[in-house]
């Protein structure tokens, strides 16, 4: 694996050679400073020269020390490209990118990933000025940014550890490589751009997300009684997923039929706008379930390769349908 090798889900990795390279590298300034005269006053470094000085004795030491994962692996591979100089402090335009990255982590949520994952009390805390604080500052905050990296752009379980009959083939990211150069453009946004998946199913699934998150901050939907007069509930619980109904103001009963139909519709159930016992049991369960179904499918997604063929077949498990797709395009569709 060369320097700027993929990040991989799998097995450690050793970067010997890389190690051994920087640390020939790093011990030239010492045999420069013996070959001074003994009585040479070497300038004192300053704050940014101490945390840069910091910053590479921290990670060449865990490097000769342990084996590396992928993810130190792209750390270090980022470090050494800027000759260990921090990224996130030590001036305004560091600090301030620091805190667009921070506002990335804090909002993961939105990607359905947990922000305690990646934002923790260190990098949560502000930036130091400079020194060995700031050197552990800028590495905690590099490490953090990969592992939210990794996560949504390959997702965080390995897919046969989910299921033990899938085979994806494994997919490599060279997340120190878009980060350089995200950095060398000023864009920071252009990194983050490229880690979710591009798919539109995968957008959709984004956009679905934050609307049962509003519907679970309201209280969540009610429940729809078997027996009685539940048109009143069943009016209100399609409402929060049917744009149409919702934003009629006097539904009549064709109405709230129809919106039953395009329910059973959309759940892969059978369409005759009637509030059978496999409808109600569909339209009681909770909206945190559908949200977590939402989030593990956005998890599939990651899994999947990042450009389809020009030509593939789409399976719909629970409507039991198959298209076609041609450039894009649904050619045939199936059920």
């Amino acid at each position: 694996m060369t320097v700027m090798g993929a990040l991989s889900k799998k097995g450690l990795g050793r970067v010997s050679g890389l190690v051994c390279l920087l640390l020939i590298g790093s011990a030239w300034p010492v045999m420069a400073a013996q070959s001074q005269p003994a009585d040479s006053d070497p300038s004192p470094l300053s704050d940014e020269e101490t945390a840069q000085q910091a910053l590479q004795d921290l990670l060449l030491a865990r490097a000769a020390a342990t084996a590396q994962s992928p993810l130190q692996i792209q750390v270090l591979a980022f470090y050494s490209a800027r000759d260990f100089e921090p990224a996130w402090s030590g001036n305004d335009a560091a600090q301030i990118m620091a805190s667009s990255i921070l506002a990335q982590l804090q909002n993961a949520y939105e990607q359905g990933l947990s922000p305690n994952d990646y934002a923790s009390q260190l990098v949560l805390g502000p930036a130091p000025e400079g020194g060995p604080d700031a050197a552990k500052y800028d590495l905690a905050l590099t490490e953090a940014l990969f592992r939210y990296a990794s996560d949504l752009a390959m997702g965080r379980v390995w897919p046969s550890d989910a299921y033990k009959d899938v085979r994806l083939p494994s997919r490599d990211f060279e997340f120190a490589a878009m980060l350089i150069k995200a950095l060398a453009r000023a864009d920071l946004n252009a990194f983050f751009d490229q880690l979710p998946p591009s798919q539109g199913e995968y957008h959709a699934l984004v956009a679905s997300l934050a609307r049962y998150r509003a519907i679970l901050a309201l209280g969540g939907w009610p429940s729809v009684p078997a027996k009685g007069d539940n048109s009143g509930l069943l009016l209100r619980r399609l409402a929060f997923e049917d744009q149409t109904l919702a934003s009629n103001p006097d539904p009549s009963p064709t109405d709230l039929e129809m919106a039953l139909v395009r329910y059973q519709i959309r759940n892969g159930l059978k369409a005759d706008g009637k509030a059978n016992a496999e409808t109600l049991q569909a339209l009681n369960v909770a909206a945190s379930v559908r949200m977590r179904e939402i989030i593990a499918n956005m998890e599939r997604w990651r899994w999947l390769p990042r450009h389809f063929e020009k030509r593939y077949v789409r399976i719909n498990v629970p409507d039991q349908s198959l298209d076609l797709i041609e450039d894009g395009e649904v050619t045939l569709h199936s059920q």
